[in-house]
């Protein structure tokens, strides 16, 4: 090797600043020197030798090498690999310098020291190839900033879909008691071949191809009926190949199993042998997302938005908060019977499949109000994630296995603590432990569907239940109050009113502790928490201390959907519903003597103020998130409230101190009663008189006539 150094002559480019290292030095200096003196190279991990490197060597080698590679031997062959590899180095380094507009002199170049936290940390990486390969500088690592996570490539993604498929379509278990004794000819490793051999075809087409190649049309043996019956002509044979190819025929069910299916689920099979091209006996294109049109796909589309429309949707009463996209129709209807109006109405897209007509039903978030079926989102959308995280294998890396985690802990913590409360109702008389909630949307009148009934605006009924949680409490009775919109509304101030008349139902208790729906717009807002100071220090009442407990968002009390559900089974036995007194029977005949069922007025309803300071809570120093909040206290002689994010009450109180100076030291006044009908829009009210009160009887058609009217607007599409 030549001692004599070419680097001398090298340009260093103006942004290579990266050091070389200890070992790297020792590296050169011995590439440098004569090996006759060294038989063996010198040990990389040891001191090297006090004699200091020249600074041409340390400009060119400003490569970063990790200190735990191994060290290459060049004692003999290497040498001269190292040696051609350095001067090819060199050359590239020749050829940047001339592009260097002004050239730094190497001995007047100052050599960065770089911290070693900034450096970059190639693993089992050649640096000398990198930077042949690259030709550029290495990138810069800003040290504390995060990399974004890399998206899977195309490639990356069919594959990893392709495996989602053969894991999801195991071999099931075999045929039973089958006249062919497939299970006696056919051994587990043939199935578990064909099965991998399926399953690894990509694409619809091939395994098509493979079903029409294991499968034979045959012409039936013996016809009991006429040739032109509308029986079947022709049946299919299966068969598995062995190891030598020789085909065996077998039953549906095994041929079904042994190819991951379920033994009922023959679609896959049937749709190959449909899409048969005739002359070439190979399965047709898959046109899946290939339609020509697009024009003609998006105008049927819109006609499907404008049909469903037409059912009038309408926002959920407790829910509209919390998915504000969320709308309900009528449990009246089915999926099915929309989709037989759909191809009646538009002719032009009769051939509109039932399924292309749910999944945009589906996609405009629109679904049926079943009294009693409460849909929790959260765990809804951990079953859709990913099919491979399920509650016994969650992901540790995954954020929504992480959120559904602590989820499902709370929810089944406030389950614990709901059923401790039922186990002490026997025990504490003077305390009333009550659940409420409010029933989804009910539109009335109920009468035939599809008729014009279907398409019109209807009238939205409240429905609000305080049930006891202990059905062998006999001191309380479950309280229904109800109301419609020509009545009054859904505001805070009037949901707040229809708890107001169930604390002066229960004036004499005087501990009472609520179980509440998780919702900001019911029960979690600044008004309903102004009232609960209201309510516990008011003359009206005995009470000394009112306690909330919020149950986990969509895991509400099992025994209010139970009540809802058999008010929904009363309406469907009753028949029809023409007015609001037939909705009040339906609701009193379940439990007509055990239930107290109240119909409100409008002065029943009060004008209830928010009265919280903007300006505490902007100073609180740890202002609590109303959707962290499990518990509320408020207590007599006390205008501040208690609260805590769970349900352990080893835990100690967090005081939220919200309201007004001038109320804390004056008190809260009695809301004014609103003693007015809130009424319904004057339009809605004529298409309900014109096309329905002709359809019922005489005797129900006075409260149609008779309904308020007013310049509000329509609770069915609006968030009021």
């Amino acid at each position: 090797m030549d001692n004599t150094s070419p680097q001398s002559s090298i340009i260093k480019p103006e942004k290579m600043k990266i050091e070389p290292t200890e070992d790297e030095q020792i590296k050169i200096e011995y590439s440098n020197t004569d090996t006759t003196d060294f038989p063996n190279p010198p040990n990389m991990k040891k001191e090297p030798d006090t004699h200091t490197p020249s600074s041409e060597f340390v400009a060119f080698n400003e490569f970063h090498i990790k200190e735990e590679e191994p060290f290459v031997d060049i004692s003999s062959e290497s040498e001269e690999v190292y040696s051609s590899n350095m001067k090819q180095i060199v050359e590239e380094v020749d050829l940047n310098a001339e592009v260097q507009e002004s050239s730094l002199n190497l001995e007047d170049e100052e050599v960065k020291v770089i911290p070693e936290d900034e450096e970059a940390n190639p693993e089992n990486q050649n640096p000398f190839s990198s930077f042949n390969e690259s030709k550029t500088d290495p990138p810069e690592i800003i040290p504390g900033k995060k990399r974004k996570k890399r998206k899977l490539s195309k490639a990356e993604e069919r594959a990893l879909k392709q495996q989602k498929l053969i894991s999801g379509h195991p071999v099931h278990p075999p045929c039973q008691n089958c006249r062919l004794k497939c299970s006696e000819r056919v051994s587990p490793q043939i199935r578990e071949n064909m099965n991998k051999e399926f399953w690894s075809l990509i694409g619809l087409v091939n395994r098509r191809s493979f079903i029409i190649k294991h499968v034979k049309r045959v012409e039936v043996k013996r016809r009991t009926a006429a040739a032109n019956s509308k029986k079947r002509n022709n049946v299919f044979n299966y068969y598995l190949s062995d190891e030598s190819g020789e085909k065996m025929k077998v039953c549906k069910t095994f041929f079904l199993t042994t190819l991951g299916f379920k033994a009922n689920n023959d679609c896959a099979l049937f749709n190959a042998m449909r899409d048969v091209d005739n002359e070439t006996l190979e399965p047709r294109m898959d046109m899946r997302g290939k339609v020509k049109n697009q024009d003609k796909k998006l105008s049927r589309n819109n006609a499907i938005h404008r049909h469903v429309n037409s059912f009038h949707p309408c926002i959920s009463h407790f829910r509209r908060e919390d998915l504000p996209s969320r709308r309900y129709v009528s449990n009246e209807l089915t999926i099915k019977d929309m989709h037989a109006d759909f191809t009646e109405k538009y002719h032009a897209y009769r051939s509109c499949s039932y399924e292309s007509y749910r999944t945009i039903l589906m996609d405009m978030d629109v679904s049926f109000a079943k009294v009693g079926i409460e849909e929790c989102d959260t765990c809804e959308s951990f079953n859709k994630h990913d099919p491979s995280h399920d509650r016994k294998h969650l992901a540790p890396d995954c954020d929504t296995c992480y959120k559904w985690s602590i989820h499902i802990k709370r929810a089944s913590e406030a389950k614990e603590k709901y059923q401790s409360h039922v186990a002490e109702v026997s025990i504490n008389l003077e305390t009333a432990y009550f659940t409420a909630d409010l029933q989804k949307a009910v539109l009335l009148p109920k009468m035939d569907p599809f008729k014009v009934v279907m398409f019109t605006r209807r009238l939205l009924v409240f429905n609000k239940c305080f049930l006891p949680l202990s059905p062998t409490d006999s001191n309380t009775k479950p309280l229904v109050l109800l109301w419609h919109e020509g009545i009054a509304g859904r505001k805070e101030e009037e949901i707040i009113s229809v708890f107001y008349q169930f604390f002066l139902e229960h004036r004499d208790k005087k501990r009472i502790v609520l179980w509440l729906d998780d919702s900001y717009a019911q029960n979690k807002n600044w008004k309903f928490l102004t009232f609960l100071v209201y309510i516990v220090n008011s003359r009206d009442v005995e009470i000394e201390s009112v306690e909330i407990f919020y149950f986990e968002a969509g895991h509400n009390c099992m025994a209010m959907d139970s009540f809802y559900h058999q008010v929904e089974t009363s309406i469907k036995r009753k028949g029809k519903i023409y007015d609001f007194k037939d909705f009040e029977n339906a609701v009193r005949q379940p439990n007509s003597k055990n239930f107290n069922v109240k119909t409100l007025t409008p002065w029943d309803f009060r004008d209830f103020k928010d009265e919280s300071s903007s300006q505490k809570l902007k100073t609180l120093i740890s202002k609590p998130l109303m959707n962290d909040i499990k518990y509320l206290k408020a207590a007599r002689k006390s205008f501040t409230l208690k609260y805590r994010m769970n349900y352990d009450e080893r835990m100690d109180l967090a005081e939220l101190d919200f309201l007004r100076v001038k109320v804390m030291k004056s008190g809260l006044s009695k809301p004014a009663v609103v003693g007015t009908y809130r009424g319904i829009p004057e339009e809605k009210k004529k298409e309900l008189v014109e096309k329905l009160v002709e359809d019922m009887p005489v005797s129900r058609r006075d409260f149609w006539y008779n309904l308020p009217v007013g310049a509000v607007p329509d609770l069915i599409d609006n968030n009021e």
